[in-house]
């Protein structure tokens, strides 16, 4: 996206979006979003990779944004994504009237089914080992 009038109010604009997708998710699925449901949305150009911890929240003349949608069947997210792509691509700003486009898509269709996910989890206890130990490495003089 690049128009600088989403641009500088990109975050109430994303939140409006979301309070909609919140009973939008419900009237669809029959669940509530944030339980099964899950919308996430990466803006890449200002904290994607990041996030909250983000340094400089600053947004440059453009962004991408990805959203990712979980759900406990593909179904399910397949048609959480139809509306959210829809929603998204035509989510309106004070300052235009009438249907309005403000995000492209760079493939069509543009949902991508994924299959299914997982949740990495890491959880080792080490005690009284010596500093390098635990790593393998190998000196090679040049």
């Amino acid at each position: 996206m690049r128009d600088p009038l989403i641009l500088q109010q990109i975050d109430p604009w994303l939140g409006e979006m979301m309070d909609f997708f919140r009973g939008r998710v419900t009237e669809v699925t029959g669940e509530t979003l944030g339980d099964k449901v899950h919308i996430d949305i990466s803006v890449y150009g200002r904290d994607a990779v990041m996030g909250a911890t983000e340094p400089v929240g600053a947004i440059g003349h453009e962004a991408g944004l990805l959203f990712t949608i979980t759900a406990p069947t593909q179904e399910m997210a397949n048609d959480v994504c139809r509306f959210v792509t829809h929603v998204a691509s035509h989510w309106s700003i004070p300052e235009w009237d009438g249907f309005i486009s403000g995000i492209a898509f760079p493939f069509s269709p543009p949902e991508i089914d994924r299959g299914m996910a997982y949740r990495f989890a890491l959880h080792h206890v080490v005690t009284e080992v010596a500093p390098l130990e635990l790593f393998r490495f190998e000196q090679v003089r040049v």
